[in-house]
């Protein structure tokens, strides 16, 4: 099993706080979203950064939203889930809320 190396995890709450700890740490610092590519490749030592700072904690960056004249707005951070399952989405967007629901599909909990 392959190990994540040391780096620190910073965990902002705001989109100013993530904006100015990636100002603060340049590229020592790398963005964690979902850590689906960026961990492995941390793993792999592909990547080297000394600091993750992660937007999981960000509320403005999760949710759907939409209105007529801009349209729909989907938050980096909402997930699948919450994207198959927004009223907005499926009366809307029915195929986006049909590929999520197939993308990100998950097993019911026994």
């Amino acid at each position: 099993m392959m190990r994540l190396p040391k780096l620190e995890h910073l965990a902002p709450s705001t989109l100013s706080e993530a904006c100015s700890l990636m100002s603060e740490h340049g590229e020592k610092a790398k963005l964690l979203a979902g850590g689906t590519d960026l961990l492995v490749a941390c793993k792999l030592r592909n990547r080297k950064p000394a600091f993750l700072v992660s937007l999981k904690g960000i509320p403005e960056l999760k949710g759907v939203r939409f209105d007529d004249l801009s349209g729909l707005r989907i938050g980096a951070m909402t997930s699948l889930n919450a994207l198959r399952t927004d009223p907005t989405v499926i009366k809307h967007y029915p195929a986006l809320a049909e590929a999520a629901a197939r993308y990100g599909y998950t097993r019911p909990e026994i």
